[in-house]
């Protein structure tokens, strides 16, 4: 029997449910649905039955979205960029506006505590000086 005519034409899906999303990028489900109120791109995610359905180009930004941040974070995870000011390097100066969630990672969140513990000393000082 001939080999090709067993093979099933390759069909690409037109559309992908959020769980098949999730597995095939790896991004957790409620970090889409975030992802849809941060980002632009990912707003006009098609609903159909009241169900969230992603095409190849939601899913190809999901991935450009997800490395963009994993590079962000290894960044802040030590290695210093062409820019060490302290604006550039300093998670306040990436947070979205305040209209928008936001999500901070762990990394982030133990860096903001630092620099606050920083501001608190140096405030402590002033007020001594004051005094």
């Amino acid at each position: 029997m001939d080999n090709q005519a067993n093979r099933r034409p390759s069909i690409r899906k037109v559309y992908y449910q959020i769980s098949e999303v999730a597995k095939l990028t790896g991004v957790n489900e409620s970090t889409l649905r975030n992802w849809e109120e941060q980002f632009d791109e990912l707003r006009n995610v098609r609903r159909i039955n009241n169900r969230r359905h992603y095409t190849a180009a939601d899913i190809e930004t999901i991935k450009r979205i997800q490395e963009q941040r994993t590079n962000r974070e290894s960044q802040q995870d030590g290695s210093i960029s062409a820019d060490s000011s302290p604006k550039a390097s300093s998670p306040i100066a990436e947070l979205p506006s305040a209209t928008k969630q936001i999500t901070l990672t762990p990394i982030q969140i133990k860096e903001l505590i630092e620099e606050l513990g920083e501001v608190k000393k140096e405030l402590q000082e002033i007020a001594a000086q004051l005094t």
